[in-house]
């Protein structure tokens, strides 16, 4: 069995647009310059793969006071 070049393309492009999804959470944290970047990071690394851990991540993030 092989890999043909469309499937090549479908993961590079996956990865691409889910990639920087995935680490919305901690980036938004980031930028709103969170107090607690850290435990949101830490929590994301855990439970970050599931959709509710994601979810709440993300809520997280938004919730401290934009500076």
């Amino acid at each position: 069995m092989y890999t043909n070049l469309t499937q090549i393309i479908f993961i590079f492009f996956g990865f691409a647009v889910l990639g920087p999804v995935y680490i919305l959470p901690i980036l938004i944290a980031i930028k709103r310059e969170h107090p607690r970047i850290f435990m949101i990071a830490l929590f994301h690394s855990i439970l970050g793969w599931t959709g509710i851990g994601w979810a709440i991540s993300l809520l997280w993030a938004f919730s401290g006071k934009k500076n």
